[in-house]
This record gives C-alpha cells, structure tokens and sequence, in this order.
C-alpha cells in the first residue's frame, strides 16, 4: 500500500513540473467529481468507514444496503439521470452512510 502511495505522489509531483496544465491526478479526480456524484460519495462512504468513531452496534445487513444503494446512485449517475448538486453533498451524505451502515463495532478486530 505505501508503494502503490509512493507511486502516486511521485506521478503527480513529474506531473505538476510538466508544462501541460490540469494533467496531475489531483485535478483529473477534481474533474471526476463534478462530473459524476458517485467520486465524492465514495470517498464519503469510506471516509465514513474508516474515521468514524466505533458503534456498539450497526444494522445487521448494513453493508448490504449500502452496497445495493451505492449500485442505484452510480446506475442513475452513468444514465445521467441525477440533478446537478453541490460536490459536498454526496460526500457528507456518503461519509453519514458510511459510518451507519458500515463502521466498526466494538469488539470487532480492526
């Protein structure tokens, strides 16, 4: 993981010394994400998963729902058929899902 990290950094720092403008990774998922909802609602939804405090318990089926859920979000975003919105919603409303219906509970191995 810290290779693959390591990579990417280095990929957007040759980038940025590259005369070419908006080529570095930072600014194509900027893009991605005005574009398409599903970029910053899945950043939410693991954001949501892995920062969020532990619960002591999640719904049973929690990751179910999510999953199903995010698959709709994503098919209404790939036919366009989602209203244009602000980038901070699907972030915020994925990082609430994410931490709902996915976080860790107590005494759950980390």
């Amino acid at each position: 993981m810290l290779t693959a990290l390591a990579t990417l950094v280095i990929y957007n720092i040759i980038m940025l010394l590259e005369p070419t403008p908006h080529d570095t990774i930072s600014y194509m998922v900027f893009e991605w994400s005005q574009r398409h909802p599903t970029v910053p609602l899945v950043a939410g939804i693991l954001c949501g998963h892995w920062f969020w405090l532990p619960r002591k318990n999640r719904p049973q089926l929690g990751p179910w729902v999510l999953l199903v859920w995010g698959l709709v979000f994503a098919g209404l975003d790939w036919f366009r058929i989602l209203p244009d919105m602000p980038t901070f919603l699907p972030l915020v409303g994925g990082f609430v899902l994410g931490a709902w219906l996915w976080g860790y509970q107590k005494g759950q191995r980390k």
